[in-house]
Formats: C-alpha cells, sequence, structure tokens
C-alpha cells in the first residue's frame, strides 16, 4: 500500500491502534495516509509516531479531528523531526492544548523548508498568554512559508 485514506470512518480507538500496527509491519512503501476524523487514542499514538519515524517514503499525514490530546501531539513531534520525508502535516481540530501545540510547533520548526504544509487550527492551543509562543511561531511561518488554515483551505 502506498495511499491509504480511512478519513471519516468512524474508526475506533482499538481500530486504529491495529491499522497502525499493521501498515507499520506491511506497508513500508507507504507515502499518504489520511485518518481524519477517526478516534486515535495514546496507545493508536505510539504505533503512529513507530509508523512517521521509521516511514521512509511518508510524505502525507493528516490526522485532523482525531481526538489527538497534548501528551499524543508530544509523543507525534519527535517522530515527525525523525522522519527525513514528511512534506504535508494536517494536525487541526485536535484538542492538543497549548503543550502539544507547541512540541508540533518546535517539530515543525526543525522540519523546516522540508515539511512545507502544516495545518493547525486556532482552537488546538489556549489563547492564554501561555500560548502566544506557538502564536508566534505560526506568524513566522506565515511569513516564511506555505501555511494553510482550514478556513483558508476552504476557499
Amino acid at each position: 500500500i502506498t495511499f491509504l485514506d480511512v478519513s471519516n470512518n468512524g474508526i475506533l480507538y482499538n481500530g486504529s491502534c491495529v491499522l497502525l500496527e499493521d501498515l507499520t509491519l506491511r506497508s513500508p512503501a507507504l507515502h499518504t495516509l489520511k485518518m481524519s476524523n477517526n478516534q486515535l487514542d495514546l496507545a493508536g499514538t505510539k504505533q503512529l509516531s513507530t509508523l512517521v519515524g521509521g516511514a521512509k517514503h511518508l510524505q502525507c499525514l493528516h490526522i485532523a479531528g482525531t481526538s489527538l490530546k497534548a501528551q499524543c501531539a508530544t509523543m507525534l513531534a519527535a517522530s515527525v523531526i525523525q522522519n527525513n520525508s514528511l512534506t504535508e502535516l494536517d494536525v487541526h481540530s485536535n484538542d492538543m492544548q497549548r503543550d502539544g501545540a507547541q512540541a508540533l510547533a518546535d517539530a515543525v520548526t526543525k522540519s523546516l523548508p522540508r515539511l512545507a504544509s502544516f495545518r493547525l487550527s486556532p482552537d488546538s492551543f489556549d489563547s492564554s498568554s501561555e500560548g502566544i509562543s506557538v502564536e508566534l511561531k505560526l506568524q513566522h511561518w506565515l511569513d516564511h512559508y506555505r501555511f494553510e488554515s482550514p478556513l483558508e483551505a476552504a476557499h
């Protein structure tokens, strides 16, 4: 398998974990994985992180609306840095809070300019003063790299 889109299939936490474990073992040539609007918990994120960190060909990862929490986003961030082929990452509409958004923002910064497309919605982190560093990083990307908000992508 090189392209898999299972978005909007109502896959629950256990199903995501099994799917990702199978992809890790059987799909070394995977270049696109779209899992948006399914459920992803800590166990599934561990499998996803293993897949992303070890995938030599994975270029596109869409996990928008997968209930990704801060701990999961932080775990995923390490594998994003480790992956040398990822060019597109969509994590909008998740509840990763400031810490998770900050971890992914740092990972994307370390992966530029290779990782040229990153989608993170403002509701992924709080707007308190603690969230300002994430917002400043996002502004830096707007100034220097391609960045789409979900609203811009719809137009």
